[in-house]
């Protein structure tokens, strides 16, 4: 028998204009479970909250959860991290051994609307759609044209062509940097093919389906067949929230919901869904360039990113652990089509879990943003 709980993070429960225009909007829904052999349960239980009582200052409403770390502390991940933060997280990350079963679910919102506008769009000998949706998702978050974006919740029936002036747009800044940005061009010219008249999304409400097919074939792929799955409680007393909705009608068994005040399970996957979701959040604006700008140029990582300590750099390496070989399985990690931020994150965790120590990443200091963006950019290329 294995108890498995589940939390998320970035949650917009419906997606329209003032959502995705929002400051504090980051486009990747997140999802973490964590369970583990019910035998384990009272062992867990023991030392988690011994854990959370260490650190009992920083409990809001009672409870100790991922917002104990904000935002602006992850500026340069990890290496932003003051001494009681890195404290605080390293003694989280070493509960969660190798006796842990760890899934994560990781969507991209922009990319379930553009799904819902082309959903008559079909792969064909052809046109590869796949490849299409992919490059329009991510074109629009690169440049974030704000005629494009308005147009998806005001004007769908003009969405496409605001799309295709705003490509042709793109395509003549790019010349200006033909090296750089010759693969761009050429995707963003196979759309313009392929651009017809697209039919109005029928809703722009977030499905809550995603996050639990993925953990279905998790637990198919382990043959865990006996296992109870619980999730924070949502809404008033009394009614089935839509997640719990969406496990049953996915199909999972012995679904439940509990205040996170009654269970640590819970609060184990708040903490690792916020901190994944703020640490990709992190990333996503260090190498985010401004599309407006008139310089087509390379965008890498503040060398502060790489300004890490030993005990900093045993965070990054603690976290490649939990994400990549904790359990390791295909289903362990579940996206979207459109994954980069994820792919990112993973491509950053590899390249700093390869360092021994600080002292070895100081040797060519200067080099780091160009080597890790490397190794980011051969999982992107591999995963496209």
């Amino acid at each position: 028998m294995y108890n498995f709980y589940y939390d998320e993070s970035e949650h917009s429960r419906i997606i329209n204009l003032s959502t995705i225009t929002g400051e504090t909007y980051y486009d990747n829904f997140l999802v973490a479970i964590v369970g583990w052999d019910s035998d384990k349960e009272v062992e867990i239980k023991q030392k988690y909250l011994a854990f959370e009582e260490k650190y009992a200052e920083r409990k809001k409403k009672g409870e100790l959860k991922s917002d104990t770390f904000k935002s602006n502390q992850f500026k340069y991940g990890f290496a932003s991290f003051n001494k009681q933060n890195i404290e605080l997280l390293d003694e989280l990350l070493e509960i969660i051994d190798n006796s842990f079963y760890i899934y994560f679910c990781i969507a991209s919102k922009l990319e379930f609307i553009i799904l819902q506008l082309f959903k008559d769009y079909h792969n064909n000998f052809f046109v590869d759609m796949d490849a299409i949706k992919y490059s329009i998702v991510k074109t629009v978050l690169a440049y974030h044209p704000d005629g494009v974006i308005q147009n998806i919740y005001s004007l769908p029936e003009v969405f496409v062509e605001s799309l295709i002036l705003f490509f042709k747009e793109r395509i003549e800044l790019n010349k200006r940097n033909p090296v750089l940005k010759a693969s761009e061009n050429e995707a963003l010219s196979n759309i313009l093919m392929v651009l017809q008249d697209v039919k109005p999304p029928q809703t722009l409400n977030w499905n809550y389906h995603m996050p639990f097919v993925g953990f279905d074939y998790y637990l198919k792929s382990k043959n865990i067949n006996d296992y109870t799955l619980t999730i924070d409680k949502e809404g008033k007393e009394g009614e089935q929230s839509k997640t719990l909705l969406a496990e049953i009608e996915v199909g999972l068994m012995n679904c439940g919901e509990l205040n996170s005040k009654n269970h640590f399970g819970l609060r184990i996957a708040d903490m690792l869904a916020g901190i994944v979701g703020k640490l990709m959040k992190s990333l996503f604006h260090s190498l985010h360039n401004d599309g407006n700008n008139a310089t087509v140029t390379k965008t890498l990582l503040d060398k502060a990113w790489f300004s890490v300590n030993d005990k900093q750099l045993g965070l990054y390496k603690k976290l490649y652990h939990i994400l990549l070989e904790i359990n390791n399985d295909w289903y362990t990690i579940y996206a979207g089509n459109y994954s980069d931020d994820l792919i990112s994150l993973l491509g950053l965790l590899d390249y700093m879990n390869h360092f021994e120590s600080a002292d070895e990443i100081t040797k060519d200091f200067e080099m780091l943003p160009e080597y890790c963006n490397a190794c980011i950019c051969s999982r992107l290329q591999e995963h496209f």
